[in-house]
């Protein structure tokens, strides 16, 4: 490049490195190197920084998604609120753009909440499981993920955002569904990388829970109480020994949606 006052070279098949240049760097797979041609030696080293000639590059994103329908949001935390009622623990779907029909639709997958129950029987949530579902029919493409953290605020937890770093798409959270107007918070993840998005530029709309949850959705979805153990570790005493069966928690109870022990 003329304009910069040390060239950049892009290393691909066929490309020809100068013979004219003392000093030029050189950009490749691994990395950017500087390099120099000297009278007593020629060499290629890693580039301790990026040429100062650059200009600076900030991270962006212009979301162009399809939006959530309003009828699909609100029957979806229906859901929300009614498992969170049932089990007080978290419940998830998939949103699927249905090419076809042009417009975004809620899938709920097979699904293992966990829950633990402290003194006095009180129960808070643990975490959710998500089973891998169907296929995908030609017509249908994964636009995300929606779940709820039940009567918590609604914000990426460190685990949501270690588990949607190579999940790329919109990821929303649904919280506080004790209130008529739960919180939302909204993300779109590409290429690792994570964005804030507004709830303008995923929902169409939203007035209120539906109440009508389909019967299918509750079936879909199984709960397990776990109790909670400490641990010592090298490094001390660990809170992070939760478990089903594996020596840190004891399984009490499992169920599905429609009330069934097993």
């Amino acid at each position: 490049m003329d304009e910069l006052i040390t060239p950049i070279v892009v290393k691909h098949d066929g490309a020809r490195l100068p013979d004219d240049q003392s000093m030029y760097y050189v950009l490749s797979r691994s990395g950017l190197h500087l390099c120099r041609r000297h009278r007593w030696f020629r060499s290629s080293v890693p580039a301790p920084r990026w040429p100062a000639e650059l200009d600076t590059h900030e991270c962006f994103l212009v979301p162009d998604y399809p939006r959530i329908p309003q009828p699909v949001i609100e029957h979806l935390v229906g859901f929300f609120v009614h498992i969170a009622e049932l089990y007080e623990s978290e419940a998830g779907a998939y949103l699927i753009w249905n090419e076809d029909e042009q417009r975004v639709e809620a899938r709920v997958p097979e699904q293992v909440a966990t829950v633990s129950r402290g003194w006095g029987q009180t129960v808070w949530p643990v975490g959710l499981h998500y089973e891998t579902g169907d296929p995908l029919a030609p017509h249908e493409t994964l636009l995300g993920d929606i779940h709820s953290h039940v009567y918590g605020s609604a914000f990426a937890s460190a685990t949501d955002v270690e588990d949607e770093v190579h999940r790329p798409g919109i990821h929303v959270v649904v919280g506080r569904l004790d209130r008529p107007e739960p919180e939302f918070h909204f993300a779109a993840v590409v290429d690792g990388h994570r964005f804030e998005l507004s709830r303008e530029q995923v929902l169409e709309g939203f007035e209120a829970a539906d109440a009508a949850v389909p019967s299918e959705w509750v079936d879909r979805v199984s709960v397990e109480t776990v109790r909670y153990s400490r641990r010592w570790r090298d490094d001390g005493w660990t809170d992070r020994s939760w478990g089903w069966d594996d020596g840190f928690g004891d399984a009490e109870h499992r169920h599905n949606g429609r009330g069934s022990w097993r």
